[in-house]
């Protein structure tokens, strides 16, 4: 089951909750071309904010293990030097196969009640 715990800080009700839920659930699949995007690119600065971005969504839903893929690749954009964009990219995809489990347990929380 996604851990709501600290939505539930934010947000006063569950229908609150259930929004951001079904905004998160929207929005991701289509953010993780535009990283790929980025990274292919070596656009450091926008894959940084992504990323940012990313960490931060899933910080909110207790997923620290994705979190810590999109802090990864957040830093290392920041300090582009030696970059290589297909490493960043395989960390992208291996943050990509993580997220489809947390996908999962969004539709299994919508389905409720």
């Amino acid at each position: 089951m996604i851990d709501v715990s600290l939505l539930k800080t934010l947000f006063d009700d569950d229908v609150m909750i259930r929004k951001y839920l079904g905004v998160f659930r929207q929005d991701v699949p289509e953010t993780l071309p535009k990283l790929k995007e980025f990274l292919q690119n070596k656009d450091w600065d926008n894959a940084s904010i992504t990323a940012h971005s990313l960490k931060s969504q899933l910080q909110y839903l207790k997923e620290d293990d994705v979190s810590k893929l999109a802090y990864e690749i957040e830093k290392r954009c920041e300090e582009p030097h030696g970059n290589d964009a297909l490493e960043l990219i395989h960390l992208m995809d291996e943050m990509k196969d993580k997220l489809i489990h947390i996908f999962d347990k969004i539709d299994r929380y919508l389905a409720e009640k």
